[in-house]
């Protein structure tokens, strides 16, 4: 036992590698914060020698070696600045925790950018780039040796780069160590070498400890004990190697004085115990017996016929030494501790027995087996117990008893006093026992054992925690376990202590010279471009790195085979790589012995590797990008983010070049292209045509087509015909440039800008000229046509209403100038040009500046002099005149109207006074709002028609006029989906061929990279796509035409001047906040980044339906993606299939070919389909599998599926086809086609787990196909045959894509349709809950490989559980989902029902999911009826996998919300976050309209609203087991408004009845 001087301080001092930083200073300067610290003496002069020479510093642990480093480092990074050096400072420490613990320390008292790195932070992936960031941006990195050897030897950086490198723990500079390898091949050959200091307690290999801590460390850094150093002699030894390794030269403190005060110093202190009396001899006899009868039966279980495969046959051979590895350490423990620790490590054998639910059958069996064992052994120990309680809470003060009785050994009992550890085992029993024996309760106790590879043992971090805990007083007691020749070592390395540390003081004071490090020659190669290297030490770690990285999957795991060969003393090595390599088989030098043939071998197949690709130019597997990959190389170090739905970015609009030009400045005519719009309807009704003025001519099959127009009752059909070319001169270009100002800003903006309310004049917009009203990016002239649907060619432009306008611009320009401001309110006298005369005809109407009969008025379009807008007359309303009482809607009369006739409304409000009151008054319609008429309104007209509002005025306000109106609509989402199977099969097979000497992963990492969102994004932006794509609904109000005045004017606040948007940071965001799809007035918008990928794929789509796979290849050329298919490597890819030897298995093809009703025409290819990897195990050195070919099958059945579905659904939505395509295109469906077929008999494989697991999906596809129990899960194998098979199809064919259709199509039927289309539980689970209005609540953990979920679903009245269990957590899932689901049919409620009434009924927009149009209390008694008792149901591989009821319980606690929100929604935010918390369902809302025909005012202050409609809504609220609560709104101006009324009203009911609590502002 080691233990402290009485003058000991742990809780000041925080020695190295417990936790602490290893720094000796004062306390009070102990900051995390400091940057500056007072050393002692004793580091001052170990830090000024280490200034002048290369050191190795022996200081004592807790002694401070860390904070010395740490000075060299400010001083080392101080001249680095100052000579404006680009050199790296670098700081090793052999274990990660050690890395921690550094790193911390180097950041918190320097200002360096310091960083660290060991291998669990991935660092093996890096490449160069990760690397040169990494130097970068940092002056220190810490790291673990091997990091810094790794990234030597793949050239990453170089030993030049280096100025300081601290070596940490370094007299493990010995042997193989990655110290020795750096310094080796690295340092020593260095020209520029770095300075050196090193770090140790102890400078030679047996590690003189002069503390408990460090022993304590020993075991935490899982390193053995090396021998012992038993003379002054062996230590000059030891210590003059190191020196010379390390090119450094030892120090050591001559005063230890003030060093001994601060470190702590461990004694020995042995302890003697007496021999067992209690033999145990009968049952340790019963025990082997019992082991003996496991053992012979997993034997026999391994021998059987049926598991001759290779994988089964080694998981019952490492689960038969587990079962004897437990044995042993239970017999250990009954010798060497008693019966209560030996049944202590049975229950702990039985806590870690393996996986029970394997998926093959003879792992099962095997693991039961094993449990069965410790289970009978747990029986037998037990019975040799007087008492049935093995708790064995009883023992008392004295074990004297318990010894007598075998329960305890005499050691034991020992170390209960002493607490030493002998095991791993030993260890957890012993801190078990002390925690039950009363009068030891009090002390804080854990242990520490076993290594990172060892069962059962403590993770580093568990360990470090124990050991910071223990360092910091916290923990009185730790037991840690070591076997026999540790423990040996143990008390020799401390009696070594004294000859160590006076040979490494005496070192100082002797003359020295430093020897040269002589480099031994090794066998290495090296890389000519980067300068990375492998030598033979590195090589075979190398290659199986390299076999790692291969494609593998569950029924087989690539890995290099080695098989020697002796001859005359000489060793040969031949190596077989897996058969996804480039190559299988090759053979090394020979050599002296097995192990140096190994290495040769293995440097021998890294320089093939290399040479064919396989590795890069810093021997890495693969290669980082693919050649394809055609990006501008300002995208190389773009941010991430690009191509996703988080990101948002600011693009511009590209202007439309057909419709832009400059010929609204010409002064001597111009020239237009001329497309004629007709108009032709299956009624009677005739409608005008109009011509459209280009300045370039547009394609032909834009400016030829035709397009049915919807209206509110029928559809009219225009045509687009080319009408030639046309000439205006500079007169009619006027005149047409009037009618655009006039008719456009009357039609959909306005005439008349300022009023009286805003304090500003008002005036006439086209009073004096325009010209911001005609910008050079949209020029083109819409004029009408004299003839109504006339069949000529020819465009003969109504010139005569043309000219009206002009007329009408000169008319309001003149009236306007006379007007004075002295004079507001004119008479209409002023205004009108009639003469008297006409003005005394009766059957005239008088309008502002013509009469016209009355028989003539109707549909005649007028402008409304005080308002600028058009309206076009429907009918002159009998008995009515201005000097009528006054209405909105010239119907209903409100008595409180502030207006008592039409005279004082107008005069009032615009200071018009009628001159010809007495005339009837018009009834018009408002036509200057614009529809989408390109969209069907499916027969909801309703929608046009209650939005078409009627005015009633005087005529003579009124001026008469004609009119026009446009809009446009677009999507994407089926093309998209469309396009990305087709871009997904030609990178695939481009690829395929391309690169036939490489594996399907790097292939699949190819592919995912080309086809990427963040690859479609770069290659959509470089060819400026972007500007091209709308993403928002068509907002008819902020439409212009040239010469149209905006009325809703959005300032650019963008900060670009020009039209298109600069590629720079600033003009991306991840803000949610951002609006989508808003143009300001200069077109920039931000758009969300996953758009512009979409738009790719859709434009992929659209090539392929308009030209075929031909065009498609060629827009994607064009995007930047160089793929294609050249017939000379379809011949190759033949060529080498057909050199496949096949004639072994000729029957077995051609069986297979006969189920497929396809021959191939080269053999080599199917050879290849049906051939799985682990095939290599029967067949060693097979150069095929099906990897590749499943690759290249999975694009093309993707393709292929996703056509097919795309052209037999036309009209579904992009959901639906997208859902269709996931169940077609899935590997299950494949599985299941390949076992329907009866194709599987035929795949080549070599592994009992895939035919355990067909097997078992066979008979769940039996047993699952009249019944509703859950299906296994298919083998991905089954899948991958499939389309392995496809792509050998399309090789064979010479990618005749439409053959292969032709023999999968009826393989793969029946093909999923949208009548019978099975969405997964959980999907159907979630979407049933919405249509009701429930919430799902999650439990998961975790037991061992298990996930065990519980799904909880509350009903009104009762709670239904679902539970499932899996080793995948998306399946365990959908099994807790999938008896929820039959839990709710139970009970009557139905997907199929509640999705169908869903459909059937318009739900109410309520911000948040409606329940379904059913009563809550109907629902409640239909259960009722059915029952309230779910039926348990499980499956042979879960049986906990049930759905089950359980009682509502309320929480006594009521959830707290903060104060009501009372924006728009917010109180329905409310109202949905209270229901998910609680587990409520949703509640309903009925809402009632009430029209008035008076304004209404709602609301107050600056959320004051009038309008002539209100909405009042009832809010009812089902509360699980406790009743309905509904309340009603207040008035409201819209209905959402109204829903949050109701929601308010519920939410202070809520409150009243304690049901939750509203936090008052």
């Amino acid at each position: 036992m080691f233990t402290p001087q009485p003058g000991d301080v742990r809780n000041q001092i925080s020695p190295e590698g417990f936790g602490g930083s290893g720094c000796s200073f004062k306390m009070s300067q102990c900051s995390s914060n400091a940057t500056n610290f007072d050393p002692r003496s004793y580091q001052t002069e170990v830090f000024q020698v280490a200034k002048l020479r290369n050191t190795i510093a022996v200081l004592d642990t807790g002694a401070g070696k860390t904070l010395i480093a740490v000075m060299l480092i400010k001083h080392i990074s101080q001249n680095i600045k100052s000579t404006d050096e680009n050199k790296l400072i670098i700081f090793l420490a052999p274990t990660v925790h050690l890395v921690n613990q550094q790193f911390e320390v180097i950041r918190d008292n320097t200002d360096l950018a310091v960083g660290e790195y060991y291998g669990t932070k991935g660092i093996d992936g890096w490449n160069s780039s990760c690397w040169e960031k990494e130097v970068e941006e940092h002056d220190v990195m810490v790291m673990t040796p091997q990091i810094l050897l790794d990234s030597l030897r793949k050239a990453f950086f170089k030993m030049e780069t280096v100025s300081l490198l601290v070596i940490d723990e370094c007299h493990r500079a010995s042997g193989s160590h990655p110290y020795v390898k750096i310094m080796k091949e690295f340092y020593h050959t260095s020209a520029n070498k770095p300075k050196i200091f090193g770090m140790t307690a102890s400078p030679v290999i047996g590690k003189a400890i002069a503390s408990y801590y460090i022993i304590l460390k020993c075991y935490m850094d899982f390193q053995p004990f090396p021998s012992v150093v038993s003379s002054t002699a062996d230590c000059k030894v030891q210590i003059s190697r190191l020196e010379i390794v390390l090119d450094s030269q030892i120090f050591a403190i001559k005063d230890r004085i003030e060093l001994e005060r601060c470190v702590p110093i461990a004694r020995e202190n042995c302890r003697f115990y007496d021999q067992a009396q209690f033999l145990n001899n009968d049952l340790k006899v019963m025990m082997e017996d019992l082991w003996s009868q496991f053992d012979t039966s997993l034997l026999r279980l391994q021998q059987s016929v049926e598991c001759q495969y290779k994988d089964i046959d080694d998981t019952l051979g490492k689960l038969r030494k587990r079962l004897f590895n437990g044995y042993s350490k239970v017999l250990y423990c009954l010798d060497d501790l008693g019966l209560v620790c030996a049944y202590e490590a049975v229950k702990f054998c039985l806590e870690n027995s393996p996986f029970a639910h394997q998926e093959c059958e003879f792992s099962r069996e095997g693991c039961f087996q094993y449990a069965s064992f410790f289970n009978e052994l747990m029986k037998l120990i037990g019975a040799y117990f007087n008492t049935d309680d093995t708790d064995f809470e009883d023992f008392g003060d004295d074990l004297s008893k318990e010894v007598e009785l075998g329960y305890l050994s005499p050691k034991l009992n020992e170390l209960i006093k002493i607490f030493k550890s002998f095991g791993i085992i030993t260890a957890k029993v012993i801190d078990k026992f002390v925690k039950k024996v009363k009068f030891l309760s009090h002390f804080t106790v854990s242990y520490l054992t076993g290594s990172n590879t060892s069962s059962g043992s403590l993770a580093p971090k568990e360990q470090r925690e124990i050991l910071q805990l223990f360092s910091n007083g916290k923990l009185e007691l730790v037991n840690f376990g070591g076997n026999l020749k540790q423990r040996n070592q143990l008390f020799d390395i401390i009696r070594s202590e004294y000859s160590m540390k006076n040979t490494a003081k005496r070192r100082e004071l002797e003359a020295f010279n430093l020897e040269t490090y002589r480099t031994p020659k090794t066998c290495a190669y090296y890389v000519d471009a980067t300068g990375a290297c492998v030598t033979t030490d590195s090589s075979v770690s190398l290659v199986h790195r390299y076999c790692e990285k291969l494609p593998s999957d569950k029924y087989f795991i690539p890995k290099p085979v080695f098989q020697f060969s002796n001859s005359g003393g000489q060793y040969e090595c031949k190596l077989i790589l897996p058969p996804t390599s480039p190559f299988q088989i090759i053979i090394g030098p020979p050599s002296t012995n097995s192990h140096l043939s190994r290495q040769l071998v293995c440097l021998e197949a890294c320089k093939k590797l290399h040479e064919l690709g396989a590795l890069n130019d810093h021997l890495l597997p693969f290669s980082e990008e693919p050649p394809e990959s055609n990006i501008s190389s300002s995208w190389k170090n773009s941010p991430s983010g690009e191509g996703t739905t988080k990101r948002k970015e600011l693009h511009g609009t590209v202007s439309i070049h057909a419709l832009s030009g400059g010929w609204a400045s010409s002064q001597n005519g111009a020239t237009f292209h001329a497309y004629k719009f007709d108009f032709s309807s299956n009624t009677e009704e005739i409608y005008s045509g109009f011509v459209l003025l280009t300045g370039s001519k547009l394609d032909n099959d834009v400016g030829n087509i035709e397009k049915d127009l919807y209206l509110i009752s029928k559809t009219v059909t225009s045509h687009v015909s080319s009408g030639g070319e046309l000439y205006l001169n500079s007169e009619q270009m006027m005149q047409a440039k009037c009618f655009h100002e006039l008719f456009f800003n009357g039609l959909f903006g306005k005439l008349f800008v300022g009023s009286e309310e805003a304090g500003t004049k008002r005036e006439f917009l086209l009073q004096n000229q325009i010209t911001e009203l005609w910008n050079p990016l949209k020029m083109y002239l819409l004029l009408p046509l004299e003839t109504l649907n006339s069949s000529s060619v020819a465009c003969r432009i109504n010139w005569r209403g043309v000219s009206s306008c002009v007329s009408v611009i000169n008319f309001l320009k003149r009236k306007f100038s006379l007007s004075s401001e002295n004079c507001p309110k004119q008479k209409l006298s002023n205004w009108s040009d009639s003469s008297d005369a006409e003005r005394k005809t009766s059957s005239k109407v008088h309008f502002a500046n013509c009469f016209l009969d009355v028989n003539d008025i109707k549909d005649v379009v007028v402008l409304a002099i005080h308002t600028g807008r058009f309206y076009s007359i429907v009918e002159i309303v009998k008995d009515s005149s201005a000097e009528c009482p006054f209405s909105y809607d010239g119907e209903d009369v409100d008595s409180s109207s502030d207006y008592s006739s039409y005279i004082e409304y107008f005069n009032r409000k615009y200071g018009i006074v009628l001159k010809y009151p007495g005339q009837p008054l018009l009834r018009l319609k408002q036509s200057h709002n614009p529809h989408n008429l390109l969209v069907k309104f499916n027969g909801n007209a309703s929608v046009l028609k209650n939005s078409q509002v009627h005015a009633y005025m005087p005529p003579e306000i009124l001026e008469a006029l004609t009119t026009l109106k446009c809009c446009e609509s677009f999507s994407m989402e089926r093309l998209e989906l469309l396009g990305d199977s087709i871009l997904k099969y030609a990178v695939s097979s481009h690829l395929f061929l391309r690169y036939p000497e490489k594996h399907e992963g790097q292939l699949s990492d190819w592919r995912s990279t080309l086809t990427s969102n963040s690859s479609l994004h770069r290659f959509g932006i470089e060819c400026k796509l972007q500007g091209y794509i709308y993403d928002s609904a068509f907002e008819p109000r902020r439409w212009v035409a040239p010469g149209q005045y905006c009325i809703h004017p959005v300032p650019c606040g963008c900060g670009v001047d020009t039209f298109e948007v600069p590629l720079d940071k600033k003009f991306q965001t991840d803000n949610p906040k951002v609006k989508i799809g808003k143009f300001c007035d200069k077109g920039h918008r931000w758009m969300c980044s996953k758009t512009i990928p979409d738009c790719v794929e859709a434009l992929i789509g659209a090539y392929y339906i308009g030209g075929g796979l031909t065009a498609a290849l060629h827009v994607m050329q064009w995007l930047g993606t160089n793929v294609g298919h050249d017939s000379l490597f379809v011949h190759e890819a033949i060529t080498r299939a057909s050199l496949r030897s096949y004639f072994p298995k000729a029957n077995n093809i051609q069986a297979l070919e006969l189920k497929l009703g396809y021959e191939f025409s080269t053999k080599g290819l199917l050879l290849e389909a049906m051939t799985h990897p682990s095939q290599q195990e029967l067949e060693p050195g097979i150069c095929y599998c099906y990897q590749r070919l499943e690759f290249l099958g999975d694009s093309v059945l993707g393709f292929l599926v996703t056509r097919h579905i795309y052209e037999s659904y036309p009209n579904i939505d992009p959901g639906l086809l997208t859902s269709l395509r996931s169940e077609a295109v899935s590997n299950e469906n494949f599985a299941q086609c390949c076992v329907r077929r009866n194709l599987h008999p035929h795949l080549q494989h070599c592994s009992g787990i895939l035919q355990s697991q067909v097997t078992k999906f066979i008979s769940s596809m039996t047993e699952t196909t009249n019944s509703s129990k859950l299906r296994g899960k298919a083998p991905k194998a089954l899948g991958d045959m499939v389309e392995s098979i496809a792509g050998a199809m399309l090789i064979d064919t010479k990618l005749d894509i439409e053959k292969v259709w032709r023999i999968f199509e009826p393989l793969l039927s029946p093909i999923v349709t949208p009548e019978n289309l099975e969405l997964p539980a959980l999907c159907k689970l979630h979407k049933l809950c919405d249509c009701l209005g429930y919430f799902i609540k999650e439990l998961s953990t975790k037991e061992g490989e298990l996930h065990h979920v519980e799904l909880q679903l509350q009903l009104e009245d009762f709670l239904l559980v679902g539970r499932g269990t899996d080793r995948n957590k998306k399946r365990a899932k959908g099994a807790a989902a999938h008896y929820l689901l039959e839990g709710l049919e139970n009970k009557g409620i139905l997907y199929s029902k509640c999705i169908s009434k869903r459909r059937k009924h318009e739900f109410n927009d309520v911000g948040i999911s409606s329940s379904v149009d059913m009563r809550v209390d109907t629902l409640r008694n239909r259960m009722q009826k059915n029952g309230s008792d779910c039926t348990a149901e499980s499956t042979d591989s879960f049986p906990v996998n049930d759905c089950s009821k359980k009682t509502y319980c309320i929480s006594s606690t009521p959830p707290v919300i903060e104060s009501i929100d009372i924006k728009k929604g917010g109180p329905r935010t409310s109202i949905y976050s209270i229901c998910k918390k609680l587990q409520w369902p949703l509640p309903k809302f009925i809402c009632k309209e009430t029209k008035s025909s008076t304004p209404i005012e709602f609301g107050e202050g600056s959320g004051k609203r009038i309008g002539f409609n209100s909405f009042i809504s009832n809010i009812i609220l089902q509360i699980p087991n406790s009743g309905i609560i509904e309340c009603t709104g207040d008035p409201k101006a819209d209905k959402k408004s109204s829903f949050d009324s109701a929601a308010t009203a519920l939410l202070y009911e809520l409150e009243q009845q304690q049901k939750i609590v509203i936090v008052k502002p």
